[in-house]
């Protein structure tokens, strides 16, 4: 697909959803309804956490259930500075343990007794968010838009328009921005 046809597609996609804004909120008030928060499951075997990266909204709950033949405890580090964010309880074989996750973060997290084996959490206020300003509008589709199409190696490349960490700023992206357009933290 040539760039000029990439382009008329977001560019479309970015006048659909700005008339789709304009006509809700001069029709009738966007009532925005509480989420449901959600369960994520991350499934710990051969030595891998599947899947390895995950992007959750806060109140969400993540448990990792263990079926290796070892014990794993997670050490999650911020990715800005590597401090340490938590240490989970040491999970053995069989076992399973949970975190609720309410504050915005972005995290590695490793199992503290093999730290080859790792693992991203983006923790958000709203899912679609680009900017981390807790509001899905305009700016976070011109965030998504100027990385479209890119993958980490581009030179365009923003980690926080890649919503579900694929390694590529494409269609799921942009659909994930505009099933969220106009939510907000309240």
């Amino acid at each position: 697909m040539t760039t000029k046809r990439h382009t008329r597609q977001l560019l479309t996609a970015v006048i659909l959803l700005h008339s789709l804004t304009l006509t809700t909120s001069i029709t009738f008030p966007l009532i925005l309804q509480a989420e449901t928060q959600e369960t994520r499951d991350v499934t710990i075997q051969d030595l891998t956490f599947q899947p390895q990266n995950i992007t959750i909204t806060k109140g969400d709950t993540v448990n990792w259930t263990n079926n290796d033949l070892v014990i794993y405890t997670l050490w999650f580090t911020y990715k800005e500075n590597e401090s340490t964010y938590l240490l989970s309880d040491p999970i053995p074989p069989g076992a399973s343990w949970s975190r609720v996750f309410n504050d915005p973060a972005k995290l590695k997290y490793y199992c503290f007794e093999r730290l080859w084996i790792t693992g991203n959490l983006r923790i958000v206020m709203v899912l679609g968010d680009v900017n981390w300003d807790n509001i899905v509008d305009i700016y976070d589709l011109h965030a998504l838009g100027r990385a479209y199409q890119a993958t980490r190696e581009s030179p365009n490349w923003n980690e926080d328009a890649d919503i579900n960490f694929d390694n590529t700023v494409n269609k799921t992206d942009l659909t994930t921005l505009s099933n969220n357009y106009g939510k907000t933290d309240p």
